[in-house]
Parts: C-alpha cells; structure tokens; sequence
C-alpha cells in the first residue's frame, strides 16, 4: 500500500520516503521514459511521466523546442503536484538529446507525439523501433492513425500500439 503525505516544500501529496522510483507494469520495470516530439501533447506526457517520478529523455528537432517544452512542464508541474507526485519526482529528471536514437536507447518505454502524417510515423518508427530494446512498448500519441497504418515497418511490430491523446493534459488523467 503506497501511504501519501502533505509537504511544504512539494505543495502537495508525495509518496512517503523510500518508495522505489522505480514503476512496474504489466510485470515490466520502468525507471527511463523517452518522449518523442515535445509540442503540447509531448510535454504533457513528460509532465505526467516526471510526476510520477521517472526519468525522461525528450527529443524534437523543432528549432526552440527543447526551451518551450521545459516551459510547459514548468507551467503543469503545479497540477501535477496538487494531484500528488510520487517519490523522487522532480522537473530536474528531464533531459533533452538531439537524435531520437539517442532518445530511445536506454530507455524502458517510448512515447511519440510526432505530427498527424502516416509518412511521417512510417518513418519515424522504423527509427525508433531500431533504435530502442526489443521489449520497449513504442506508443504513439497519434489521434487519427492507427497503428497498423506504421507498424508494418517495425522488426516487432506486436509492440507499437497507439494511446491516442485529448485535450485533456496527461498529468491530471488518474488512470496514467
């Protein structure tokens, strides 16, 4: 049982000390999330991520990018806190690299928040499912395209799945 309490210092709930920052699921452990693409949705999975206190690895080659996500995790990070953050969680766990390899290679589950195109995802994943662990889940942010429209391009295409997005930031979605 995860027993959470009130800080001053967090403004909010934390997990009591000594929680593992490290997260499981479907039996698989979970310490580094790489974030793909950091417009809106991006930076509102690396909010939702940070929060829960893993480590994130972003990339985007969009010019100021890298500034603008940082704003936006800055600017969600006090939602995030009054939903509760657990141990260890801290904006200061957010790291940005050039390459999407670089983005991808140690890390334990990769979202992708890339533009609406299926060229563009085509050749996208083919990158990042090179790149990353066999066992990473690739996840994709996409709103309209399923992932059968981009898998095929993948050596394991059994792990490419599409989590859609919303309007809603991650952060403050329960189930994440």
């Amino acid at each position: 049982m995860v027993r959470w309490r009130v800080t001053a210092a967090s403004g909010g709930p934390v997990q009591e000390p000594g929680a593992s920052h490290r997260r499981y699921a479907c039996g698989m452990k979970y310490q580094t999330v790489a974030v793909i693409g950091t417009g809106v949705i991006g930076a509102s999975w690396a909010t939702c991520f940070l929060a829960r206190g893993l480590d994130v690895v972003a990339t985007d080659p969009a010019p100021g990018a890298e500034e603008r996500m940082r704003a936006q995790v800055a600017a969600q990070w006090p939602g995030a806190a009054a939903l509760g953050l657990a141990a260890g969680a801290s904006p200061d766990r957010l790291r940005f690299v050039p390459d999407p390899r670089d983005a991808v290679r140690d890390a334990d589950f990769v979202q992708e928040n890339g533009p609406e195109r299926v060229d563009f995802k085509r050749s996208l994943f083919a990158v990042l499912d090179t790149a990353a662990r066999p066992d990473v889940v690739l996840a994709s942010s996409s709103s309209g395209i399923p992932a059968s429209q981009f898998q095929d391009v993948c050596r394991h295409p059994e792990r490419v799945l599409v989590l859609g997005c919303g309007s809603v930031a991650q952060c403050v979605v329960p189930l994440l």
